[in-house]
């Protein structure tokens, strides 16, 4: 399963992430589908959240998603595998600043 990165923010659940509520979509809102709620149900067997925002990006940092999908399974059986955006590290993806940065990349998955 490769859900979207934020499941939900904490001003409209007090289980999200500390993201503004004007920064995405959510399963609450547009994506309809708790990757939470089965996480803890424990029907998964690994999540792979598509974690696509830089470590600087204001309106959802990666290291704040990628630390509350972490939370989000401590405790289960549900094996964590964070997505990379590496397309928006290529000439061809789209042009954030963060993104031009050689070290974005092996910063986030020294993170992990």
């Amino acid at each position: 399963m490769s859900p979207f990165g934020i499941w939900e923010h904490k001003a409209n659940d007090s289980r999200g992430s500390d993201t503004p509520t004007s920064s995405s979509s959510t399963y609450s809102k547009q994506v309809y589908a708790d990757t939470l709620g089965w996480v803890k149900a424990g029907i998964l067997d690994y999540i792979v959240p598509q974690v696509y925002w830089s470590s600087d990006q204001p309106v959802a940092p990666y290291g704040e998603i990628a630390r509350w999908w972490n939370n989000a399974v401590e405790g289960t059986n549900v094996r964590l595998y964070i997505g990379q955006p590496n397309y928006k590290y290529t000439l061809f993806g789209p042009k954030e600043v963060a993104w031009t940065n050689p070290d974005e990349v092996p910063n986030q998955l020294l993170f992990n």
